[in-house]
Protein backbone atom coordinates (compact mmCIF):
# COMPACT_ATOMS: atom_id res chain seq x y z
CA UNK A 1 0.00 0.00 0.00
CA UNK A 2 1.07 3.43 -0.91
CA UNK A 3 1.80 6.39 1.65
CA UNK A 4 0.11 9.52 0.91
CA UNK A 5 3.21 11.82 1.34
CA UNK A 6 2.96 14.83 2.97
CA UNK A 7 4.33 18.31 1.56
CA UNK A 8 3.40 21.82 0.78
CA UNK A 9 1.98 22.73 -2.33
CA UNK A 10 3.08 25.30 -4.42
CA UNK A 11 0.40 27.71 -3.60
CA UNK A 12 1.17 27.19 0.50
CA UNK A 13 4.58 27.85 -0.08
CA UNK A 14 3.73 30.97 -2.46
CA UNK A 15 1.54 32.68 -0.08
CA UNK A 16 3.86 31.98 2.75
CA UNK A 17 6.76 34.16 0.94
CA UNK A 18 4.38 36.58 0.45
CA UNK A 19 3.59 37.17 4.03
CA UNK A 20 7.40 37.04 4.79
CA UNK A 21 7.67 39.54 1.80
CA UNK A 22 5.25 41.92 2.70
CA UNK A 23 6.03 42.00 6.50
CA UNK A 24 10.21 42.60 5.40
CA UNK A 25 8.83 45.56 3.06
CA UNK A 26 6.92 47.03 5.83
CA UNK A 27 10.35 46.89 8.73
CA UNK A 28 12.92 47.47 5.50
CA UNK A 29 12.38 51.30 6.14
CA UNK A 30 12.57 50.94 10.22
CA UNK A 31 15.18 49.15 10.09
CA UNK A 32 17.67 51.43 7.91
CA UNK A 33 16.47 54.37 9.66
CA UNK A 34 17.50 53.01 13.11
CA UNK A 35 20.95 51.85 11.61
CA UNK A 36 21.25 55.51 10.93
CA UNK A 37 20.57 56.88 13.98
CA UNK A 38 22.70 54.61 15.55
CA UNK A 39 25.68 55.39 13.09
CA UNK A 40 24.83 59.14 14.39
CA UNK A 41 25.55 58.42 17.87
CA UNK A 42 28.31 56.58 17.18
CA UNK A 43 30.07 59.72 15.57
CA UNK A 44 28.27 61.86 18.35
CA UNK A 45 30.50 59.87 21.17
CA UNK A 46 33.46 59.47 18.87
CA UNK A 47 33.69 63.75 19.28
CA UNK A 48 33.16 63.59 22.62
CA UNK A 49 35.86 61.00 23.23
CA UNK A 50 38.02 63.02 21.03
CA UNK A 51 37.30 66.08 23.43
CA UNK A 52 37.97 64.53 26.85
CA UNK A 53 40.85 62.69 25.29
CA UNK A 54 42.23 66.46 24.34
CA UNK A 55 41.01 67.81 27.52
CA UNK A 56 42.72 65.53 29.78
CA UNK A 57 45.62 65.50 27.88
CA UNK A 58 46.48 69.40 28.87
CA UNK A 59 45.99 68.62 32.30
CA UNK A 60 48.16 65.37 32.55
CA UNK A 61 50.99 67.42 30.91
CA UNK A 62 50.24 70.81 32.22
CA UNK A 63 50.38 72.57 28.66
CA UNK A 64 47.81 74.02 26.03
CA UNK A 65 46.44 71.60 23.71
CA UNK A 66 45.10 71.95 20.11
CA UNK A 67 42.93 70.01 18.44
CA UNK A 68 41.96 70.58 14.72
CA UNK A 69 40.65 68.78 11.78
CA UNK A 70 43.87 68.33 9.90
CA UNK A 71 44.76 66.19 6.61
CA UNK A 72 48.45 65.90 7.03
CA UNK A 73 48.71 65.51 10.75
CA UNK A 74 50.86 68.47 11.07
CA UNK A 75 48.53 71.33 9.67
CA UNK A 76 45.34 72.50 10.76
CA UNK A 77 42.74 72.83 7.98
CA UNK A 78 38.91 72.72 7.44
CA UNK A 79 39.31 70.70 4.83
CA UNK A 80 39.23 67.57 6.36
CA UNK A 81 35.68 66.36 8.68
CA UNK A 82 37.11 62.89 9.54
CA UNK A 83 40.56 63.33 10.67
CA UNK A 84 41.09 65.49 13.78
CA UNK A 85 44.93 65.75 15.37
CA UNK A 86 45.56 66.66 19.21
CA UNK A 87 49.18 68.17 19.92
CA UNK A 88 50.83 70.32 22.62
CA UNK A 89 50.77 73.59 21.60
CA UNK A 90 54.39 74.46 23.36
CA UNK A 91 54.98 77.74 21.09
CA UNK A 92 50.89 78.84 21.96
CA UNK A 93 50.70 79.75 17.98
CA UNK A 94 47.79 76.40 17.24
CA UNK A 95 50.97 75.14 14.85
CA UNK A 96 52.68 71.42 15.56
CA UNK A 97 56.65 72.08 14.84
CA UNK A 98 57.64 68.81 15.23
CA UNK A 99 56.34 65.40 15.63
CA UNK A 100 56.84 65.10 19.38
CA UNK A 101 53.97 67.48 20.15
CA UNK A 102 51.87 65.49 18.43
CA UNK A 103 49.48 63.27 20.90
CA UNK A 104 46.87 61.65 18.75
CA UNK A 105 45.18 61.15 15.58
CA UNK A 106 41.61 60.24 15.59
CA UNK A 107 39.36 59.24 12.29
CA UNK A 108 35.97 60.10 12.91
CA UNK A 109 33.15 57.81 11.21
CA UNK A 110 30.28 58.88 9.04
CA UNK A 111 28.64 59.13 5.97
CA UNK A 112 30.72 60.81 3.28
CA UNK A 113 27.82 62.87 1.76
CA UNK A 114 26.98 64.29 5.64
CA UNK A 115 28.85 67.25 7.05
CA UNK A 116 30.15 67.67 10.65
CA UNK A 117 30.18 71.74 10.88
CA UNK A 118 31.71 73.83 13.62
CA UNK A 119 32.66 77.29 14.99
CA UNK A 120 34.51 78.41 17.58
CA UNK A 121 33.98 81.33 20.02
CA UNK A 122 34.64 84.27 20.48
CA UNK A 123 37.74 83.98 17.62
CA UNK A 124 37.11 82.36 14.56
CA UNK A 125 40.13 80.26 14.25
CA UNK A 126 40.69 76.77 12.70
CA UNK A 127 41.91 75.20 15.73
CA UNK A 128 40.47 73.97 19.38
CA UNK A 129 42.57 75.48 22.33
CA UNK A 130 42.68 73.60 25.53
CA UNK A 131 44.31 75.64 28.39
CA UNK A 132 44.70 73.73 31.72
CA UNK A 133 46.01 77.02 33.29
CA UNK A 134 44.00 79.85 31.85
CA UNK A 135 40.59 78.58 30.70
CA UNK A 136 39.76 82.30 29.79
CA UNK A 137 41.88 81.17 26.44
CA UNK A 138 40.39 78.02 26.24
CA UNK A 139 37.77 77.59 23.11
CA UNK A 140 34.45 77.01 23.74
CA UNK A 141 32.28 76.48 20.48
CA UNK A 142 29.40 74.41 18.44
CA UNK A 143 29.47 71.42 16.67
CA UNK A 144 26.81 70.45 14.39
CA UNK A 145 25.77 67.49 12.34
CA UNK A 146 23.96 67.33 8.99
CA UNK A 147 22.52 64.75 6.93
CA UNK A 148 22.81 65.15 3.40
CA UNK A 149 19.06 65.77 2.41
CA UNK A 150 18.20 67.70 5.78
CA UNK A 151 17.60 71.51 6.33
CA UNK A 152 18.35 70.86 9.98
CA UNK A 153 20.80 69.39 12.34
CA UNK A 154 20.32 65.75 13.69
CA UNK A 155 22.18 67.09 17.26
CA UNK A 156 24.60 69.68 18.16
CA UNK A 157 27.16 69.49 20.91
CA UNK A 158 27.92 72.94 22.63
CA UNK A 159 31.05 72.92 24.58
CA UNK A 160 32.18 75.56 27.13
CA UNK A 161 35.68 77.40 27.91
CA UNK A 162 36.13 74.72 31.01
CA UNK A 163 35.68 71.83 28.26
CA UNK A 164 32.40 71.12 29.05
CA UNK A 165 29.85 69.81 26.40
CA UNK A 166 25.81 69.61 26.48
CA UNK A 167 24.08 67.71 23.59
CA UNK A 168 21.35 69.51 22.15
CA UNK A 169 18.56 67.73 20.46
CA UNK A 170 16.16 69.27 18.06
CA UNK A 171 12.84 70.91 19.52
CA UNK A 172 9.37 70.15 18.89
CA UNK A 173 10.01 72.30 15.87
CA UNK A 174 12.63 70.42 14.34
CA UNK A 175 15.50 73.23 15.33
CA UNK A 176 18.47 73.27 17.13
CA UNK A 177 19.53 76.72 19.06
CA UNK A 178 22.96 77.33 19.89
CA UNK A 179 24.45 79.12 23.14
CA UNK A 180 23.88 82.52 21.27
CA UNK A 181 19.95 81.40 20.60
CA UNK A 182 20.24 81.52 17.28
CA UNK A 183 18.84 78.67 14.71
CA UNK A 184 21.54 76.11 13.05
CA UNK A 185 21.59 75.36 9.80
CA UNK A 186 23.00 72.46 7.50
Amino acid sequence: MLKKSQAFTMIEVLTALSIILIFTMIALPQINQLFVSNQDEVLLSQLQDTIQIAIQAAYAKNTAVVMCQSEHHFICDSKQQKRWAIFFDENHDGMMHNQHQQFAVIQLKFNQRNTLHWRLFPIRRLYLLFNPEDTLHSSNGTFWYCHFDDLSPVWALIMNQSGRVRIVRRDRYGNIIDAEGKILHC
